[in-house]
């Protein structure tokens, strides 16, 4: 009875992986096109180059966890899960810790890897600049506080910080939800 046991046991594994094995067929909308729609967000940690700590473009856990650990100390109680019905903080008159984050303080996963950076190639995980794109960059960097026309663009808010709004739509701390809807003609994203 036990070897029948086994056995029947087995098939049930191998038909089960079998199962697992099928490849992935995307939903797709009633005109035929892959569905894209819903509501996405992309909040995470993962930053568009590859921070110095990490060492290849998948982090291990250790790696992860320290990260997530450094960013959820810079950024202190306005990273933890506050209810709905919380009363209103008291006013302050010190800047720290006054901007609500409402983003996942972890790492992204693509297939269940974690995501050092979103730049995999080239390996070293950073943007490719030529010396006159680096030289471009670096005088476009130059922060000037003598008059408002010379503030960087982000504390001006006239670009995200991080982007959300694109192109490329970048992870931010906040306003990273999305909303897709199509036609058989179009494909809108409301920010």
């Amino acid at each position: 009875m036990r070897p029948l046991c086994c056995i029947a046991l087995g098939l049930a594994l191998i038909a089960g992986a079998a199962a697992a094995a099928e490849p992935y067929t995307p939903p797709r909308t009633a005109f035929g096109a892959p569905d894209l729609q819903g509501i996405w967000t992309n909040t995470a940690l993962t930053m568009l180059e590859r921070p110095a700590m990490f060492k290849a473009p998948i982090a291990t856990e250790a790696e992860a966890k320290a990260f997530e650990t450094m960013f959820a100390k810079m950024i202190g109680d306005s990273a933890k899960p506050v209810a709905p019905d919380t009363p209103a903080p008291p006013v302050v008159k010190s800047v720290e810790n006054s901007e609500w984050v409402e983003m996942s303080l972890h790492l992204a996963r693509i297939d269940g890897q974690l995501r050092a950076s979103w730049i995999v190639d080239p390996v070293d995980g950073k943007l490719p600049f030529t010396e006159a794109g680096k030289k471009a960059n670096a005088a476009a960097n130059v922060e000037n506080f003598d008059n408002p026309e010379g503030r960087p663009p982000a504390e001006r808010c006239l670009i995200g910080i991080g982007t959300p709004d694109g192109p490329p739509m970048m992870n931010t701390g906040y306003n990273g939800n999305y909303q897709i809807v199509q036609t058989p003609d179009y494909v809108a994203i409301e920010i």
